[in-house]
């Protein structure tokens, strides 16, 4: 069932997609549209001390099938972040208190059976209240990564208008890699088994690589998130399936038909953020250079490193979409989808 808030109206958009897709950039870009207000990963338990509560027990990637009942804390989440609010004052503090745990402390509490085991986290979990749009807002643009196996559960309580960002799985990897150990340290953690075993098996790939390779187990989760999202979209055609490449090449023309494909109206303050965010960037910066080549990172990958990526990626859905990973020769649109592999609202130049 909908959710229906007192505090809710006008539009809401949901943008989802596997971390470092461009998510965050084409969020930012909706979430200045017209009227609109942007929330960013409210469900992101690595910064955000509400969602260190909501997250306990449900791991890297919550399992909650739509229909279902999910956990207290969690509904409440995405309640507030497709509704308005003041910014809470307490979450400053509960912020600052957060931000000094150890990631070790916020992973374990994502583990089945998982509680506070820090009197620091107890407390910031605790005095912290879930993130909201900004007072005022009649449209609502929410970003999430870590929702392929709730989204359904999502689409249906809050109807939004969801937009899946996808990218080619090489260069997703690249950019991870790039980070360092910050992707590969937490990877292994707990996905729950009945959900993974479920497509594991319906896809016909390889089980889950073992916790000490950590490279291959990097490869393995970005291919079954990517795949997860896919096989939701080929159930719902109603979903906006962009391509990041595809945007990167004429964004101008590719964001304003996306703000207006999901019922929002372009504004200054979106051309402003485009306009801005077409130059080169670093780290978590959201700056995209429309020419530039989509593979321009790959280079981050050894030889061997992209041997085991193919490897795995040839193996699952998502590496049946491009030609470079399914062993296939390619004809066209090397790094994206053709319009009859990919489901949902395509957006091509």
């Amino acid at each position: 069932m909908p959710c229906v808030s007192a505090h809710v109206s006008g539009r809401r958009v949901l943008v989802v997609g596997a971390g470092r897709s461009g998510t965050t950039w084409v969020g930012e870009i909706l979430g200045r549209a017209k009227d609109a207000t942007y929330v960013h990963e409210p469900d992101n338990f690595d910064w955000v001390p509400f969602a260190g509560r909501a997250r306990a027990g449900l791991g890297l990637l919550p399992a909650i099938d739509a229909g279902a009942d999910a956990p207290e804390p969690y509904a409440r989440l995405w309640d507030a972040a497709f509704a308005t609010g003041r910014p809470a004052l307490r979450n400053r503090v509960a912020t600052r208190l957060y931000g000094g745990l150890p990631e070790a402390t916020k992973y374990a509490v994502i583990q089945p059976g998982g509680r506070a085991r820090s009197l620091r986290h107890a407390v910031a979990t605790r005095l912290a209240k879930a993130h909201t749009g900004s007072p005022g807002a009649t449209h609502h643009v929410v970003k999430s990564v870590t929702v392929p196996l709730a989204l359904e559960w999502l689409a249906a309580r809050y109807q939004p208008a969801v937009v899946l960002v996808r990218r080619h799985p090489l260069d997703v990897l690249a950019s991870r890699v790039g980070f360092g150990t910050i992707f590969l340290a937490n990877v292994h953690h707990y996905v729950d088994p009945d959900a993974m075993a479920q497509r594991v098996e319906r896809w016909g790939v390889p089980p889950r690589p073992p916790a000490t390779d950590g490279f291959a187990h990097l490869v393995w989760m970005a291919a079954f998130t990517m795949s997860a999202y896919d096989e939701v979209a080929a159930r719902h055609a109603e979903f906006h399936v962009v391509d990041h490449e595809t945007l990167r090449a004429d964004p101008q023309a590719q964001l304003r038909r996306l703000v207006d494909a999901v019922g929002l109206e372009w504004s200054d303050r979106a051309d402003e953020h485009l306009r801005a965010s077409n130059r080169p960037g670093t780290g978590f910066e959201t700056k995209r250079v429309a020419e530039a080549a989509s593979s321009d990172g790959r280079d981050r990958l050894s030889p061997d490193q992209r041997r085991v990526a193919v490897e795995i990626l040839s193996a699952f859905p998502v590496g049946k979409r491009y030609g470079d990973l399914a062993g296939t020769p390619v004809t066209a649109e090397p790094s994206g989808p053709s319009a009859d592999q990919a489901s949902g609202e395509q957006f091509s130049p």
